[in-house]
């Protein structure tokens, strides 16, 4: 006898987010004959069902004018539903310890207060892509002991396509910097040590939104002192083309301050890209599993000294790569047996 189908309410629903990762996870549940559909108020009531929340303050924060009116009655009403309707299971992934942005408004700072509280103490699970976070995790949100914090990193999917190989000695390494160009990822620096570095040896390409006007101007001020060996491609490419830009780099760099949890160096992998990071515990999860060829760590006050290392191992040629506990499918499984047993429970 075949098990009952699941069926997950997701926020953001795979069609409502730009993010691999929820797009990736959201296509891998469905092989795996779980159907997730997007966070509604009519699918919520009906009750009996597994919510997934992502990203809680996507939830409550507006993009549009009409939106701060609409908002808070729909928050309102999924805060009730959550907390009443037993029969509903909740669980929530923790991608950040807080929003890399501040709320829009007062009204949205409350409702987001109210709903990280509501998680924290509610969820029948909480997820955390990074087993050592799990301390940080109880103590920024207050989780009750008898919560369980369940461990389900993010999936590395290799593309058969991007097989590339190493630079040569006589080639520049040609380094990419992906996603939303906000401060806190430490471009500038990165933008500012390539930049003294000949074209002929290094190349850098910064590739993202611009969320931060000042950052951008800063940064493309440097682009233009730096003689070729810092690029800067100020808007969001399809996954086409940067799949594309990821085929003609060496190697992905993430100089993130205060590295929670990044997406870039799982994206770069499936790309078979290694990747150059600023040390945190992500990156020391990674490097344990996957192994250091893989993965450069730099020290968090990196200096020119420590990335001049960094460009010498990308020359170094490297053996393929396992996705070991990374597997998509593997994942997935333990995403769905928590579906279940939370299912089960409610």
């Amino acid at each position: 006898m075949t098990e009952e189908r699941l069926e997950v309410l997701w926020h953001p629903g795979p069609g409502e987010s730009t993010s691999p990762f929820v797009v990736k996870q959201a296509a891998a549940l469905e092989k795996a004959e779980v159907k997730v559909e997007a966070l509604s108020l009519s699918r919520l009531v009906k009750g009996h069902t597994v919510v997934h929340i992502h990203w809680p303050e996507h939830l409550v924060r507006s993009r549009s004018g009409i939106d701060r009116f609409r908002k808070p009655p729909f928050v309102l009403a999924v805060l009730a539903l959550l907390r009443f309707r037993r029969s509903i299971s909740v669980i929530w992934t923790v991608h950040n310890l807080a929003p890399h942005a501040p709320p829009n408004n007062r009204v949205e700072r409350r409702l987001e207060s109210e709903l990280l509280r509501l998680l924290a103490t509610r969820s029948d699970a909480i997820v955390t892509l990074v087993a050592a976070n799990e301390g940080l995790i109880r103590e920024t949100f207050d989780v009750p002991e008898s919560t369980k914090v369940v461990h389900i990193p993010e999936g590395i999917g290799f593309d058969p396509a991007a097989l590339k190989t190493s630079a040569s000695d006589d080639d520049p390494v040609e380094l990419l910097a992906i996603g939303s160009l906000l401060r806190y990822k430490g471009l500038r620096k990165l933008a500012q040590l390539c930049s003294a570095l000949p074209s002929r040896e290094v190349r850098l390409r910064i590739v993202g939104e611009a969320a931060d006007e000042l950052l951008l101007q800063e940064l493309l001020t440097i682009s233009e002192g730096a003689d070729g060996s810092v690029e800067v491609l100020p808007r969001r490419v399809s996954n086409d083309e940067l799949a594309h830009i990821a085929s003609t780099s060496h190697a992905a760099v993430v100089t993130h301050d205060a590295q929670f949890n990044s997406g870039t160096p799982y994206w770069a992998f499936g790309q078979y890209l290694p990747v150059i990071s600023v040390e945190s515990p992500v990156i020391s999860e990674l490097s344990d599993n996957l192994g250091k060829e893989w993965i450069f760590t730099l020290p968090l006050d990196y200096q020119e000294d420590d990335f001049a290392l960094a460009i010498e191992w990308v020359r170094a040629p490297r053996a393929d790569m396992s996705a070991g506990l990374y597997d998509w499918p593997l994942v997935t499984a333990k995403l769905v047996d928590l579906y279940r047993n939370v299912r089960k429970s409610s």
